[in-house]
């Protein structure tokens, strides 16, 4: 459900508000044409009432709608059909009009839901909460590692003051597979400067060395910044003597490492630094060309986040027409009645 709201945002930016008029529009007419029925039913009007009456509702309530009109003229004939006439039609008239009121109910809480809470949508790709990813941030680490829809898993998150370390840190992510780790740079007042962190496309370990990747295909790891939003890649080419070798360094002594300095996080997970060396351009160093560009070697550290990943496993999204929700709403409204005049009949 997630995947199929998601895409029905990214078609075009008015179709949410064209649904949701139209739905509207059908339900005016549909409770509209009800109220008229009952109306004459309780008038003693027993002949019914005509194709004209019924287009005069249609025209008034959904206009210039031409594609819709047609489909709501052959749902409301089937519905007058299974009135038919005698002694039990005002009692079948009061049956169908709760049906299509328990109907309209269930379809405005989807209409709304989707107008309303696009984020909603999106929502269940973060799993486990988050104080430092949000949507926009998951999108653009999904963009920057180029593999489709990702849902992400909150595995360790470190706020200050609650105790955790570099061992809790190794604890809860060694041996988990490939993650995003997000780190919270700040002030002295506790306020953030930045976001920054780094994909490990290697699970973390505590063997006290540095994560070795000699050939360029290996080098696919990267650091980031989401404050704003620049990417710094490890660097090709050289072999074993390039700087870009170290991927990561894991020990238990330090929190996330990447690169020979690139990041690094104190065994407190309470201090750090960034220094380019091992990603971002071959044979530029410093802290001036780090993935933070703050000239400090003592950075303070707020909160750590680290997320398992795993691809969306759904089919891609096909755009819907325009005109395909209703003819959804209809068919299913077509079936109740069939599903009622049969009982009625029996």
């Amino acid at each position: 459900m997630r995947i199929f709201i998601k895409g029905f945002y990214k078609t075009t930016s008015d179709y949410p508000f064209r649904v949701f008029f139209v739905g509207t529009g059908l339900a005016l007419s549909y409770c509209g044409l009800c109220n008229h029925a009952r109306s004459k039913i309780e008038l003693g009007n027993t002949p019914g009432w005509s194709r004209a009456a019924m287009e005069w509702n249609v025209e008034a309530r959904v206009g210039g709608w031409e594609h819709s009109k047609e489909h709501i003229m052959r749902i409301v004939g089937k519905m007058i059909n299974t009135l038919g006439t005698g002694e039990n039609r005002a009692a079948r008239s009061r049956a169908l009009q709760k049906r299509i009121k328990a109907s309209w109910t269930a379809t405005g809480i989807v209409l709304l839901a989707l107008v309303l809470s696009p984020s909603i949508a999106n929502a269940s790709s973060i799993l486990g909460g988050s104080d430092l990813l949000n949507i926009a941030g998951a999108d653009l680490l999904e963009g920057w590692l180029g593999e489709g829809e990702l849902v992400f898993t909150n595995i360790f998150d470190k706020v200050p003051g609650d105790g955790n370390n570099s061992l809790s840190f190794h604890a809860a992510v060694d041996g988990r597979g490939r993650t995003f780790s997000l780190i919270e740079v700040i002030d002295g007042s506790g306020n953030t400067l930045e976001v920054i962190g780094g994909y490990n496309p290697q699970s973390w370990s505590s063997i006290g060395s540095s994560n070795g990747t000699p050939l360029d295909s290996e080098r696919t790891a990267f650091i980031f910044n989401l404050t704003d939003s620049t990417i710094q890649r490890q660097i090709l080419g050289a072999g074993n003597v390039g700087y870009g070798v170290i991927q990561t360094f894991n020990s238990s002594s330090y929190g996330p490492m990447f690169g020979g300095h690139d990041i690094n996080v104190d065994s407190s997970l309470s201090r750090g630094y960034t220094y380019a060396i091992s990603y971002g351009t071959d044979g530029v160093w410093g802290y001036a060309d780090s993935i933070t560009g703050i000239m400090s070697n003592d950075l303070r550290i707020g909160d750590i986040e680290v997320f398992t990943i795993a691809l969306e496993n759904t089919p891609a999204v096909v755009p819907i027409p325009a005109a395909a929700p209703m003819v959804l709403l209809g068919m299913g409204l077509v079936a109740a009645l069939r599903r009622r005049k049969t009982s009625l009949q029996a």
